[in-house]
């Protein structure tokens, strides 16, 4: 049961419900239709000359569902109740509209009840920001319904939004924004999105308003997200829904390049064109109609064409569900384009659904969730179509399947990845024995460094999970596995002189190194991080000459943290030097991530990057800690700016604790 139809239970009032319904709770359309039931006997008591009585209960269960409600905790509502008392013609249970209303309907009636709630909410506006904010709710959930419905809008618009708008201060966003739609409408278009660049720019906006505003700012912020078919918008803070929206409209602007990106050879390079054309102003309807005409007409002509024109557009429609985060229904459009080939070229549908498999999994990179879980389903499938064909690049696809459900546990707490990673683990050794048993050494190879990368990320999971445990002797075992494994894959890389590779197993050989001797290295923890670092340095010089901006970053975090530890474990000015080395790698790893798509990672390292001043500002040879512990703090903030709650628990509750223990050291140095 919501919150909002507890409230219902307990005042059995239709201006529950409204004020639910403005809120953006779809449970309050369905209060204010079940209050309405009781509305006859409001009649009768009418009828009765009970009208006053009825009245004042009305005020009164209105003011004691406002107190129960969060958005006015705290508030004073006694000028509230004054005015709804000196006010009947704006009284919120007005009983002449809402029976009036209630013989038309239950659409009607909502629409009376929030007219009601607008009215009733305009006199005492200005008291707090806290019902300031409500009536944005009330006029964003007005705005969502006047779009759907003509005579709705009309109603909405002309006798009571634009007025109501105008009235209030700080509205005329909204107020802009409204008209705007309208007169799209009014002119027969029925896309009423605003394009990719009007977004971006009120994003920008935005997040400079909310330095001054930030009520304001936020409220209008949770309009983008909704534009941008966020689920639940009322309920994420400013920090989740500026994360959702870069994600967005990068992955929009990823989608539109994929469609710019064509030649003349190719077939359909109008249609790309006007598709990334109509994407980029978010006329969305009419891509789906495009793509709806394409299989319509690929019904007719030679078989390959028509398979190949049905597969351009279930591939259009499923970029369309993914960006509308309608993942199942991505998953099964991108099912059909791969059927569709399996009569006359089953191979063609394995690898359809080999490579159809990123753009699920894409998804799931920026929003968590069932992208993962999808992308995983089509690699299942892509394996069976292999395996029927007796063809081994079911082996590839099922290393892609475990690479992905790696992928997927970096989303999770500590315990449910510990569990799920060492499933996967499980599942690799016999997929690397198999690649053994028929002599391909490169796959062997790259398994062996996804296998060493898992098992090392197992521990460290295992660690981060018990806390307050000494380490099990099945971590150390699983760590020196992890090591065996990683050397192996390096050996080979070497060996066929393919330095890319070498460098990126090289790399996760060093990282493995670190943490073994971290967490298990005792009396040679030194030793063991110095050749960590060697490693690190060798991986390094490869990637830079490589220009492999990814990897370069990844190395620096890995060699950056192994210097961290050094410094930990040195006195003196040696001690400081190897933090201060380690500082200067995350400066340049966060230059090169300000300038990229990848929010998650940036967020990762300016957590990583506030751990280490505070270990430079801890160790026994720093002058001033401070200056140390406020970077830390800017650093940390600006990580909590972007990673959520929801979909990043684990990194929001870890970045929340590494705050308050900074804050904590600063108070106490003040002190």
């Amino acid at each position: 049961m919501s919150t909002f139809e507890k409230i219902a239970d307990k005042s059995s009032t239709i201006c529950v419900g409204a004020l639910a319904f403005a809120l953006g709770d779809p449970s309050g359309g369905i209060v204010v239709a079940t209050g309405l039931g009781g509305l006859a006997a409001v009649g009768i008591a009418l009828r009765k000359n009970c009208a006053k009585r009825a009245r004042e209960n009305a005020i009164q269960a209105t003011i004691v569902a406002l107190r129960d409600t969060p958005e006015f905790d705290g508030v004073n509502l006694e000028r509230a109740n004054a005015l709804l008392q000196d006010r009947q013609e704006h009284t919120t249970l007005n009983s002449g509209h809402l029976i009036a209303a209630y013989k038309h309907g239950a659409k009607e009636a909502r629409i009376a009840a929030l007219v009601e709630l607008l009215h009733a909410t305009i006199p005492f506006d200005g008291d707090t920001n806290q019902i300031k904010t409500l009536l944005r709710h009330a006029l964003t959930a007005a705005m969502r319904s006047c779009y759907d419905d003509k005579d709705f809008r009309a109603q909405l618009n002309e006798e009571t939004l634009i007025d109501i708008a105008r009235k209030t201060d700080g509205l005329t966003t909204t107020v802009d924004r409204v008209e705007k739609r309208t007169e799209k409408i009014e002119a027969g278009q029925n896309e009423i999105k605003e394009s990719l660049q009007d977004i971006q720019s009120n994003f920008r906006r935005l997040q400079e308003q909310h330095k001054n505003d930030p009520e304001a700012a936020l409220a209008d912020l949770r309009d983008i997200a909704i534009e941008l078919n966020h689920p639940k918008p009322h309920r994420e803070n400013w920090q989740d829904l500026i994360v959702y929206i870069t994600n967005k409209v990068q992955q929009l602007q990823a989608t539109i390049t994929r469609y710019e990106q064509t030649s003349p050879e190719d077939g359909n390079a109008n249609a790309r064109s006007e598709i990334a054309r109509l994407l980029r102003e978010r006329r969305y309807a009419e891509v789906q109609k495009l793509f709806d005409g394409i299989l319509e007409m690929g019904r007719d002509g030679e078989l390959n064409r028509r398979l190949e024109e049905a597969a351009f557009a279930l591939e259009g429609k499923a970029d369309l569900a993914l960006i509308e985060n309608r993942v199942e229904d991505a998953y099964d459009y991108l099912s059909r384009a791969a059927d569709s080939f399996a009569g006359i070229d089953p191979l063609e549908t394995a690898e359809k659904r080999f490579a159809y498999h990123q753009r699920l999994r894409s998804h799931g990179d920026r929003f968590g969730g069932e992208g993962f879980d999808f992308a995983v389903k089509i690699l299942e499938a892509a394996t069976q179509s292999y395996n029927k064909l007796k063809d081994n690049k079911a082996l590839r696809s099922e290393h892609s399947r475990l690479q992905t459900l790696v992928e997927k546990s970096n989303r999770m707490d500590d315990t449910s990845a510990s569990h799920l990673l060492k499933e996967v683990i499980m599942e690799y050794l016999p997929l690397l024995a198999t690649y053994m048993h028929v002599g391909h050494k490169e796959d062997a190879a790259t398994v062996e460094n996804s296998l060493g990368r898992a098992l090392n990320t197992l521990v460290r999971r295992n660690t981060a999970a018990n806390r307050a445990n000494a380490q099990p002797i099945e971590d150390v075992h699983l760590m020196e596995l992890a090591l065996w494994h990683l050397s192996s894959a390096v050996d080979y890389f070497r060996s066929v002189e393919d330095m890319e590779k070498w460098a990126g197993a090289r790399n996760n050989y060093a990282n493995a190194r670190k943490n073994y001797a971290v967490l298990f290295g005792n009396h040679d923890q030194e030793k063991f991080l110095f050749e960590a670092l060697e490693a690190f340095d060798d991986a390094l010089t490869v990637i830079t000459r490589e220009k492999d901006f990814n990897k370069n970053v990844e190395i620096r975090r890995d060699r950056a943290s192994a210097r961290v530890c050094l410094g930990q474990m040195v006195e003196g000015n040696r001690g400081t030097e190897h933090i201060d080395h380690a500082l200067k790698d995350y400066e340049e790893v966060i230059k090169i991530l300000s300038n990229s798509d990848n929010p998650r990672l940036l967020a990762e390292t300016h957590a990583n990057f506030a751990l280490m001043r505070i270990n430079r500002a801890e160790h026994n040879n720093t002058q001033e800690p401070e200056i140390h512990l406020k970077g830390a703090l800017r650093s940390i903030e600006r990580a909590l700016s972007i990673f959520t709650k929801k979909a990043m628990p684990n990194d929001h509750q870890n970045a929340i604790q590494i705050r308050d223990y900074i804050k904590s050291r600063l108070s106490a140095l003040a002190g």
